[in-house]
């Protein structure tokens, strides 16, 4: 009878060697992961950072501020929400206060909507603003800062398109240190 042995040589992989390949494979993994995940981070959120005094108190310059740009692909922008918006060649972060249809004017700092006053659940910067009676036409968006002691030819006001919305202000961040309000997060809620 004949052997049937094969005369190739046998392969033998080191313990070694499976260590380093499997050190490769999650390696490749995690970066994959990584990557995939600041894709995903890219396209559905952007950080601004706060320039100016038109939304003190509740923003103030060097504040960063997350912006969930989906939030209005499928919903409306409402009354309250904090928005980042282009509005001539520029980002402006603003409040949403008038929505389409509505007659929106604001009169000794104090917003009135279609005429009645509207009372405003967050903090704002009282003053004697005064911006004269007008009504949003379809998909325009009123927006106006929280600091109503500015003078008018600073920006705090602002009349933008739906398209314009880059999205909303989920929450900022404070690196002011030492300071009034030192690092800390705040979350944003306009409900």
């Amino acid at each position: 009878m004949t052997s049937h042995l094969s005369s190739t040589p046998a392969t033998v992989v080191t313990l070694r060697e499976k260590t380093h390949w499997r050190q490769r494979y999650w390696r490749l993994t995690l970066w994959g992961s990584l990557l995939c995940m600041l894709v995903v981070l890219r396209s559905h959120f952007q950080v601004v950072i706060v320039k100016g005094a038109s939304m003190r108190p509740t923003f103030r310059t060097g504040d960063l501020l997350v912006v969930w740009k989906r939030a209005y692909r499928t919903a409306e922008p409402q009354r309250a929400d904090i928005v980042v918006s282009r509005y001539r060649n520029d980002l402006i972060v603003k409040r949403v206060v008038g929505l389409p249809g509505e007659e929106v004017e604001v009169r000794g700092g104090s917003l009135l909507i279609n005429g009645s006053t509207n009372t405003e659940p967050h903090d704002i910067e009282p003053g004697y603003l005064r911006i004269e009676n007008g009504k949003l036409f379809d998909g325009k968006y009123a927006l106006l800062g929280d600091n109503r002691a500015l003078p008018i030819s600073q920006l705090i006001h602002a009349v933008v398109s739906k398209n314009d919305i880059i999205g909303k202000v989920i929450f900022s961040i404070c690196l002011r240190w030492p300071g009034p309000r030192g690092i800390f997060l705040q979350s944003i809620s306009t409900t």
